[in-house]
């Protein structure tokens, strides 16, 4: 299970722990054939939209449609580009996952994420409509190709809303009004450059399923762009000065130092992550191999896990409830009894 940690304030948390994130989507087929179950279900999903409302509207119509706003919904659509952003020594270090595969993308994304958050306790996701939008896309296409979601990060479930470290520029931006306005417009007030200079989210899907791997650069080059102008828009939010993008030497040179670092031990990914799941149970099933515990040991064991697990820092309002720590007790012991 995951559990909050302190709660996170945008004006304060450290830049150097947010995770720009944007992503780019597509129908998750070129088009729709009638009488099929995607077709019945794309209709009953949008059986009140406007567009359906229309004396005229027909099997023509209902595809047109599907073209036009399937890659808006994740049961509709498909992830065909993630890209994030990081600052380091000053510069945004960009990585995008782009594969013609979403279960790998998936797979690859979810993974360098859980290991960023094993390594920084305060990384904080930060976009542009991040809840309503690209965390919940995430999630679900997660769940449907059966990658598991980082929890705390991509999988919410559970947490209260101030637990939940994530930025988003939108509700930032809007303040107490129901209104939002999108990264183009935000962008043109703090008179930064536009993303859109090449495509926009309306011609993903066809830039996708036309263009080829070609027309994947473009749409990674559009995303690369979004979470370039994300990056600054908070820059100014914070009134910081605009950030550049690293050399691409430099982000090499930093890939490659990520891929060769020692991996965390076990104790330092279980206080950064501040969830014990199934990973982290085998990890450490793996470290005690088939040595057979002592009930001395055992009882040694649990004390070391609660130690790290239990958050008792009162001074800095890192404190688990009551509840929680029975919670995590209830935790490590189900594990102790297992071994």
């Amino acid at each position: 299970m995951a559990y909050g940690k302190k709660e996170f304030k945008f004006d304060t948390h450290p830049l150097e722990s947010f995770l720009f994130l944007d992503i780019e989507t597509v129908r998750k087929v070129k088009e729709l054939e009638a009488d099929t179950p995607l077709y019945d279900s794309f209709v009953y999903k949008m059986r009140y939209a406007e567009e359906a409302q229309r004396k005229d509207f027909n099997e023509y119509n209902v595809k047109a449609l599907f073209s036009d706003k399937a890659a808006l919904y994740p049961e509709f659509g498909k992830v065909v580009c993630i890209t994030v952003g990081r600052i380091i020594d000053g510069k945004l270090v960009i990585h995008s996952f782009n594969q013609e595969e979403e279960a790998v993308l998936l797979t690859k994304f979810n993974k360098a994420l859980r290991g960023w958050a094993e390594a920084d306790p305060n990384l904080a996701i930060c976009g542009v409509n991040l809840k309503f939008f690209d965390l919940r896309y995430i999630f679900i296409r997660s769940i449907i190709n059966q990658v598991e979601p980082v929890k705390g990060h991509i999988n919410l479930s559970g947490l209260k809303p101030w637990e939940v470290f994530t930025a988003d520029i939108t509700d930032i931006w809007k303040q107490t009004s129901p209104y939002n306005a999108p990264l183009v417009c935000m962008a043109e007030c703090l008179g930064l450059p536009s993303p859109k200079s090449d495509i926009d989210g309306s011609q993903v899907s066809d830039v996708y399923y036309n263009e080829g791997k070609e027309g994947l650069e473009r749409i990674t080059k559009y995303c690369e762009r979004d979470v370039f102008t994300t990056a600054n828009i908070a820059m100014r939010l914070r009134f910081q000065p605009l950030l550049e993008l690293a050399d691409p030497k430099e982000v090499v040179k930093a890939k490659e130092e990520t891929s060769e670092a020692e991996p965390l031990p076990f104790l330092h990914k279980l206080y950064n992550m501040n969830h014990f799941d199934d990973k982290l149970e085998a990890e450490l099933k793996e470290i005690i191999g088939k040595k057979r515990l002592t009930k001395a040991d055992k009882e040694n064991l649990k004390q070391i896990l609660m130690g790290v697990y239990l958050r008792t820092d009162f001074i800095n309002k890192d404190q688990d409830t009551k509840a929680i720590i029975e919670q995590k007790t209830e935790e490590i012991d189900n594990f102790i009894n297992s071994l």
